[in-house]
């Protein structure tokens, strides 16, 4: 839970319940990587930036002290306690096995990466930079620009400002875009250099992908634009934003209706629409939920639209998603998820070219 503000180091301290069972470990957002927390009542875990603290937090803001927190267990309880640093802020936060909250104010700029450290690049572009310079008029690193909400016009707009945020992906996240990028510009050369080659191999199964085929496939230029489109569905700034007001709105709803929430917290309760619920790596698990579902798009078809004038445009959510099958049945599943009948997939990779699936 987080609040809106992190000025007033006296602001509410309420408990989330987030599920049933014992705590016995800690998983970082989106990764296979397991703290093991400790046992028996009494025992501790250190939590701050420090290398050799059992639980650390990567912090690129450096609000994170080196020995932050404590994690006592106490019976059937976990407690944070904030170790008064010079860098924190006074606060405490309680759960008891299967109901672990955090310290919402000292940590809400501190999130849990990959103990190699923080990501090597901090501006994390969510629309690939190769795409946005395909729609440059002298293809430089200008683009013009449309906001929506104001309606501002911009002729010259820069490449790098654009679909952008700072340390929005993890550390191997950022460098696993940045290596399937490479390899889906270079197929996008190719076909606007009518280089088709090898294009009409294999590029469809309709086999469950583990198999050797399946390797072989990885590396096919058409199913290299098809998972390129499959993630970039996914991995934009309006996705993630989507997502935490889903988690907003349901967690609240789910406590509203929770008799315990109002008789242990019952000013928490009150003032529940004044914090902000929201998850500490969101798009880690928006990219971490969709992977096991990527294996939809084997049997899709991969497709090129070309025009002879410039006629598309691009967004800071590039994928189209249509069901024109669900459209015209009766009684149709009407679904735009990954597995429904009838998908389409489009998205503009330069003003005369798009990738359709």
């Amino acid at each position: 839970m987080r609040e809106r503000t992190t000025t007033d180091p006296d602001g509410l301290n309420v408990h989330v319940w987030l599920g049933h069972e014992p705590v016995t470990q800690l998983r970082e957002s989106a990764t296979d990587l397991v703290h093991a927390l400790p046992e028996g009542d009494g025992a501790e875990s250190m939590i701050g930036s420090e290398p050799s603290s059992p639980l650390r937090i990567v912090d690129p803001s450096g609000r994170v002290s080196r020995k932050h927190a404590r994690l006592v267990r106490e019976g059937l309880w976990w407690r944070i306690e904030d170790l008064q640093t010079a860098r924190c802020q006074a606060t405490q936060a309680r759960a008891d096995p299967g109901r672990f909250s955090r310290a919402s104010r000292s940590y809400e700029t501190a999130k849990v990466r990959d103990m190699g450290g923080p990501p090597k690049k901090k501006r994390h572009h969510y629309v690939p930079q190769f795409v946005l310079r395909n729609f440059s008029p002298d293809g430089g690193g200008a683009v013009p620009t449309l906001v929506l909400e104001s309606g501002e016009f911009h002729e010259r707009s820069s490449v790098r400002g654009q679909c952008a945020r700072d340390y929005f992906y993890g550390r191997d996240t950022e460098d696993a875009f940045a290596q399937s990028e490479a390899k889906v510009s270079a197929v996008l050369r190719r076909a606007a250099a009518a280089d088709l080659v090898g294009f009409d191999a294999l590029y469809r199964l309709r086999e469950f992908p583990d198999t050797a085929e399946y390797a072989v496939l990885q590396e096919h230029p058409l199913h290299v634009l098809r998972q390129f489109i499959y993630y970039q569905a996914h991995r934009t700034a309006a996705s993630a934003d989507e997502m935490e007001e889903n988690i907003d709105r349901s967690a609240k709803r789910w406590l509203q209706k929770d008799p315990r929430f109002r008789e242990t917290a019952p000013e928490a309760f009150e003032h529940l629409d004044d914090v902000i619920i929201k998850l500490d790596d969101t798009m880690g698990h928006i990219l971490y939920s969709a992977a096991p579902f990527s294996f939809g798009m084997l049997d899709m078809t991969v497709k090129l639209l070309v025009v002879d004038e410039p006629s598309f445009i691009l967004s800071d959510h590039p994928v189209v998603r249509r069901n024109q099958f669900a459209e015209v049945t009766p009684g149709g599943p009407g679904a735009l998820g990954t597995l429904a009948r009838g998908l389409q997939m489009f998205m503009p990779v330069s003003p005369t070219v798009t990738l359709a699936i």
